[in-house]
């Protein structure tokens, strides 16, 4: 019951920002390029949802930390180097 309204949730989500997304691009060629991606996107998404779906509510989260976490490394490190970076041209 729990991993079906995951993915419900999930595909809701999908639907609605892809909803968005075509009333953004109507009456565009570029739009439906855009959209023609987006849903090879969301063709290649709709496995990784179904495995999301099978993990735990804890393993989701603490993969959402782990991934934070990172991005805070990547982004601290950018800010560091960016400082020193003039230092290491000459």
């Amino acid at each position: 019951m729990e991993r079906n309204c995951k993915g419900l949730v999930a595909l809701g989500g999908s639907l609605g920002i892809m909803a968005v997304g075509l009333r953004a691009m109507t009456g565009t060629l570029s739009g439906s390029a855009a959209m023609l991606v987006a849903a090879s996107a969301l063709a290649i998404l709709t496995p990784v949802l179904s495995i999301l779906g099978a993990m735990s509510w804890t393993a989701i989260v603490k993969g959402l930390v782990s991934l934070a976490g990172a991005f805070t490394v990547i982004g601290v490190a950018g800010a560091v180097l960016t400082r020193w970076f003039p230092l290491f041209l000459v």
